[in-house]
């Protein structure tokens, strides 16, 4: 294997495993809290009058 396969290898394996980022501003659309199926299961995440999010089943 050559050097720039062994490079691109890496690079779609670092891809592969990058966590999707995505703004909580983006995720909330101005809402205080939102609810989050998964599973089966729903989920509610809230902002908190601080700033923090908060993740309850």
């Amino acid at each position: 294997m050559s050097r720039d396969e062994k490079q691109d290898e890496v690079g779609q394996t670092l891809k592969r495993s990058a966590a999707l980022r995505i703004d909580s501003a983006n995720l909330l659309a101005g809402a205080r809290e939102i609810l989050i199926e998964h599973k089966g299961e729903t989920y509610r995440l809230r902002c908190t009058s601080n700033g923090k999010l908060i993740l309850t089943k």
